[in-house]
C-alpha cells in the first residue's frame, strides 16, 4: 500500500512539474519542492511563479521554424513539380524559369 502511494505521490509530483516548465521556477525547482512538501503545493508554486519570458521566446522560435520548414518543403515540392512539366514537354524552358521565379520571389 505504501509502495503504491510513493508512486502516486512522484507521479503527481512529476506531472506538476512538467507544468511548471515555462514557469520562472521551472521542471527541477517544481518537482523537489512537490516531492518534499505535497503536489498541491506544487501546483500553488506555479499559480505564483511568473512565466519565463526566455522559455516562451524559444518556444515562439521553435514553432516559426517548423512554420518555415514546412514552407521550404512546400516549395521544393512545386518546384519538383514544375520541373516534371518542364520535362514532359507540358511547359517550355522559359515558362519553367519563369515559375519557378515567381515562387521564389513570393516568400
Amino acid at each position: 500500500m505504501i509502495f503504491v502511494f510513493l508512486l502516486l505521490w512522484i507521479g503527481l509530483s512529476y506531472v506538476v512539474a512538467k507544468l511548471a516548465e515555462d514557469r520562472v521556477i521551472g521542471f527541477t525547482g517544481t518537482f523537489v519542492i512537490s516531492l518534499i512538501t505535497s503536489p498541491i503545493i506544487g501546483l500553488i508554486v506555479i499559480a505564483f511563479s511568473p512565466i519565463n519570458e526566455h522559455y516562451s521566446q524559444q518556444v515562439t522560435d521553435n514553432k516559426q521554424d517548423v512554420i518555415n520548414s514546412i514552407k521550404a518543403n512546400q516549395l521544393a515540392d512545386e518546384i519538383i513539380k514544375l520541373k516534371k512539366m518542364k520535362d514532359d514537354g507540358l511547359i517550355t524552358e522559359i515558362e519553367f524559369e519563369m515559375l519557378k521565379y515567381k515562387l521564389l520571389n513570393d516568400q
